[in-house]
């Protein structure tokens, strides 16, 4: 607070001796006036809304007041230009290939941060957590940047104009006076307050709102081109009525307004950067805006309404920093070499590190809930038999949950890879080598159930600080931050899911522990067994063999014929390329493939497919289908149904998505030997084939199944869906599958396989963004975009999806083949 006020009272003093010398002294009362009533204003803090009701109505007054400055003075200046010649237009020249020569300097600074160094580090750290999404490429930015009607398209007759017609002070078309910085300084604090004003007015109307600011909110988490992306209302608002009333309060020259020109427009689109510069912590002392302050106000929409300085925010209390939002990276800009320690802190310590650090009380606790436990199941035996040895079984119990409580402390404490556990009889310690223990036998070995889940985590998957096993582990307050406004409205919890692994399986020459989310015992154990089973056969082998992300909507016609005719153009090959560029104007990363139309009397259904890189694709073919289909409607006489027919088909059953796929079509196979089969599945070749005709093809055909020829497809599909952040409704069609069990080589190996035609995966995007999902993304690693082979992590996911499949297929047919299924889940799922 010391130093905003030492900063404070040295920059107003530089500016009182500025006025003295420049005749100035109107704009400093201005200012000073405005800044004593936003003073006032705030002393009564932030409504729940943003801006108190007294900020609220002394902004909406001051901005009132500059727009009648504004057209005051264009009148009285175009009635005086009648008697006046033109400019000279060397100023203007300057001024336009300064501001022309900083934004050069702008973007190749942005590309290198951008297109060179990419990838999030403590050189080139983002300011929010969730990654900025980039509509364009960086070439596309800067050509949309350059063509945007509310930047340069508006600025520079706004520019022209105003010199031109001698709008400006007598006083900007001197050239001999030098630049004085105290005068640059000045023109962007006097700007600034009105950006302020107009800002939090454009934030209390609601109807102008929505038609000039709100375009621009879209962006909560922005990147520095999405500075003037808004709309030509908001353009005018906020940054063309403050620039005239900011001219005509203070007469400077023709030099100061050049500065003030290059300074303003290059800050302008600073503050939106999605990134954390190096100098951002020197200029915060000096109580300029940086973009993590901007970024506070995309996100939190009342906060932060400066776009220079936080002077204005400050007074009125409407200031807050990056690190009161657990969606930024850092908090208040520091010094790099701090900001570099802390990151270290943050990925350095171990698994072991983390369950050392000390926490107060926690031993005194568990050894006091123990002893509550104890006493209070010696009260219900005595309560209910007073028998002697139930008493004592009692107090055995109570002591055996001490024990557990011990023992994980004692683990937690030792971090080694045996646990001393003292004998209840003899007391004598016994060394566990949790090495050689096999993982799903943990839980039987240690007696604990939360140590052997925290023992499997770390011995499996190793810290994945993503996957929580304890409540402190899990940070609620960035959940829910993250979930809203992407992944869930009207959010009151969350549901925890038990989460396990399968594995190792082997898929194409690599390993990989599958995280499965399920609530049905046995699962996961028979998976398990087809892992075993493939891995001792050398692995599966799996391919997408087609891939294709499909919306199909339907048009209207005035008859059948002019229907007929529309398909018949849509199928030329010159239609597709046309339709092809359209798309390709709405995405960086999709590409349509190929439109088949289908005509139903006076309707005609368009199945549009794309490939859709890493993304599972629906909202990236919905958007690029949707601007298509807009165009189809201007240009011919087809009216607009619906953006889907159901046709897709999405969530629902279709011999569509059986017989021509939709996401990614995928076949796995692995080849198991006769001895294979009987010592890991407990059945025979015969047996299994068998099965597999009478069950999964004769069955499923007199059940009227489509994609169907599976025994449990869908239950493996969904438990991997629900821990990788896929869409768990899309198991409908992703569970498609056909699973074929053949004898080879005269019946002593047995080949499996299955054939999925719609698997819909993605690895960026939608719920693979949070924080447990995309932890077990990365245990598989595929956690978000391939940039070196685009959508080949969505390829790996879905092999690995189907190789998944294989091994429950393997388990549970072998199951059935042996009558061994109730006697697995009576011991698994029941208890």
């Amino acid at each position: 607070m010391n130093n905003v006020s030492g900063n404070l009272t040295s920059q107003g003093s530089a500016l009182l001796e500025a006025a003295a010398k420049n005749d100035m002294a109107p704009a400093v009362a201005v200012l000073a006036g405005c800044c004593a009533l936003l003073f006032v204003g705030g002393l009564a803090g932030m409504d729940k809304k943003g801006p108190n009701e007294r900020v609220r109505h002394i902004s909406v007054g001051i901005s009132l007041a500059s727009i009648a400055y504004c057209l005051y003075h264009v009148a009285e200046k175009l009635i005086r230009f009648r008697h006046a010649t033109w400019p000279d237009p060397h100023g203007l020249y300057c001024g336009l290939a300064g501001v022309a020569i900083a934004q050069v300097c702008l973007l190749t600074y942005h590309y290198v941060r951008r297109a060179i160094i990419k990838d999030p580090s403590m050189f080139n750290p983002r300011i929010q957590v969730k990654p900025t999404v980039y509509e364009r490429t960086f070439a596309q930015d800067v050509k949309h940047h350059l063509s945007n009607p509310g930047a340069f398209f508006l600025m520079g007759p706004y520019l022209v104009l105003t010199w031109m017609f001698r709008l400006m002070p007598e006083s900007y078309y001197d050239y001999d006076a030098p630049v004085t910085w105290s005068n640059v300084a000045l023109q962007l604090i006097v700007v600034d307050l009105f950006t302020y004003t107009f800002h939090i007015l454009e934030h209390v109307m609601p109807e102008f709102y929505k038609v000039s600011h709100k375009p621009h909110h879209r962006f909560v988490n922005p990147h520095l081109f999405n500075a003037f992306d808004g709309s030509t209302a908001d353009t005018v608002t906020l940054i063309l009525f403050p620039l005239f009333t900011t001219a005509q309060l203070l007469p400077v020259s023709n030099w100061d307004y050049i500065s003030f020109g290059v300074v303003y427009s290059t800050h302008f689109m600073m503050i939106h950067s999605e990134y954390v510069n190096p100098f951002d912590y020197i200029l915060k002392y000096f109580l300029v805006n940086i973009p993590e302050d901007h970024h506070v106000h995309h996100a939190a929409f009342n906060y932060n309404f400066g776009h220079f300085f936080t002077i204005y925010d400050r007074l009125a209390k409407t200031y807050r920093e990056g690190k009161t939002f657990r969606g930024f990276v850092s908090s208040a800009p520091r010094p790099p070499a701090e900001r570099a320690s802390e990151r270290r802190e943050q990925v350095g310590p171990s698994w072991i590190a983390h369950h050392q650090r000390p926490k107060q009380g926690t031993a005194r606790r568990q050894s006091t809930r123990a002893q509550q436990q104890q006493q209070q199941q010696q009260q219900q035996q005595q309560e209910r038999s007073g028998s002697g040895e139930k008493m004592r079984q009692g107090v055995r119990s109570g002591v055996a949950l001490a024990k557990a409580g011990a023992r994980r402390q004692a683990w937690a404490a030792s971090g080694r890879r045996s646990l001393a556990s003292s004998s209840s009889s003899s007391g004598a310690a016994s060394d566990v080598d949790i090495d050689n223990i096999p993982h799903h036998k943990l839980e039987a070995v240690l007696g604990d159930a939360l140590l052997a889940a925290q023992t499997r985590k770390k011995k499996l998957l190793g810290d994945a600080p993503g996957l929580p096993v304890t409540g402190p582990e899990f940070d609620a307050a960035a959940f829910y931050e993250q979930v809203q406004g992407a992944n869930c409205e009207n959010v009151v919890g969350f549901l925890p899911i038990p989460v396990g692994v399968v594995g190792p399986l082997e898929v194409n020459g690599k390993s990989h522990y599958v995280p499965m989310a399920t609530t049905e015992g046995a699962l996961l154990a028979s998976t398990n067994r087809g892992a075993r089973a493939i891995r001792e056969a050398g692995g599966a082998k799996a391919r997408v063999v087609r891939e294709g992300m499909t919306r199909s909507p339907v048009l209207g016609f005035n008859s059948t014929m002019e229907a007929a005719d529309f398909a018949a153009w849509i199928k030329e090959p010159e239609t597709l390329q046309k339709l092809k560029d359209i798309f390709a104007t709405t995405t960086n990363f999709g590409k349509l493939t190929s439109v088949t139309p289908t005509v139903a009397g006076r309707y005609c259904y368009l199945r549009f497919e794309a490939q859709t890189g890493d993304a599972m694709g629906m909202n990236m073919v919905g958007k690029g289908t949707n601007r298509i289909v807009e165009e189809l409607v201007q240009t011919s006489p087809a009216k607009l149904i619906s953006l889907s027919s159901n046709m897709c088909t999405d969530k629902k059953p279709s011999a569509l998505n059986w017989t021509q796929g939709r996401g990614k079509s995928v076949v796995c196979e692995v080849v198991l030997s006769a001895e294979i089969v009987e010592k890991v599945l407990k059945t025979n070749i015969a047996d299994l084939a068998q099965l597999s005709i009478t069950k999964n093809l004769v069955g499923s055909s007199l059940a009227g199944s489509i994609g169907g020829n599976n025994a449990h497809a869908a239950n493996v599909v969904t438990a991997i869906y629900l821990a990788t952040g896929q869409d768990p409704a899309q198991n409908v069609e992703s569970s498609n599958c056909m699973v074929l069990f053949e004898p080879i080589d005269e019946g002593k190996n047995l080949h499996v396989s299955v054939t999925m035609p719609s698997i819909e995966v993605g690895t960026v995007g939608g719920g693979t963004t949070l924080p447990a999902q995309r932890q077990n993304l990365e245990v598989l690693g595929v956690a978000g975009a391939d940039r070196e082979n685009p959508g080949g992590n969505a390829r790996s996911l879905a092999e690995i999806v189907a190789a998944s499949v294989l091994a429950g297929e393997l388990s549970l047919n072998a199951a059935l083949s042996s009558n061994a299924l109730i006697s697995a889940h009576l011991a698994l799922n029941r208890k």
